[in-house]
């Protein structure tokens, strides 16, 4: 049993590009099915495991040592697309819930502490930096298509008032 569940733990641990480790002692059931409900609708995978479990978990996967962030009862939050997201879903939770305490975070292999989680939920969402890059790219370019567009116009005018001349002149 111990082998399957540290089987089925090392597989969605491994897949996941974040992992938020929080202490959620004193919330009630219905506080966790809350937690869960809102883990769920965001794709994010909420686990409960023993310490001992996870430290060989992380041993397998080469992950660093969480050292004191593994004492007493500890939550796993697990995002697989967005790194940033379970960051932002906890943290947004704590702020109702004063029992939920974050104890740290696995960013794509880095272990950051409580502090550092805290400026990690300011960094924008995958869309939103897409859309910022983006929008980064396209404003010189609009730009440039802008001021091509003028000499185009004014060109335009220019052999336009050149030509009603020449007109008016072999009348």
């Amino acid at each position: 049993l111990k082998v399957q569940g540290i089987t089925e733990l090392e597989g969605t641990m491994k897949s996941a590009t974040s992992i938020l480790m929080a202490d959620f002692r004193g919330m009630t059931v219905s506080q966790l099915d809350d937690l869960r409900r809102k883990c769920f609708e965001n794709q994010i995978a909420f686990r409960v495991a023993k310490n001992r479990l996870v430290k060989i978990v992380f041993e397998k996967l080469d992950l660093p040592d969480l050292g004191a962030i593994l004492t007493g009862p500890t939550g796993f939050c697990l995002g697989f697309d967005d790194p940033i997201t379970p960051i932002r879903i906890i943290s947004d939770f704590a702020k109702d819930h004063d029992r939920l305490v974050v104890k740290g975070c696995l960013v794509e292999g880095e272990l950051y502490g409580p502090e550092k989680v805290a400026e990690l939920k300011a960094i924008p969402n995958r869309e939103t930096l897409i859309a910022m890059i983006v929008g980064g790219i396209s404003a010189p370019l609009s730009n440039f298509v802008f001021v091509i567009n003028e000499i185009l116009r004014s060109f335009v005018g220019v052999v336009d008032s050149v030509s009603q001349k020449f007109e008016s002149e072999n009348v």
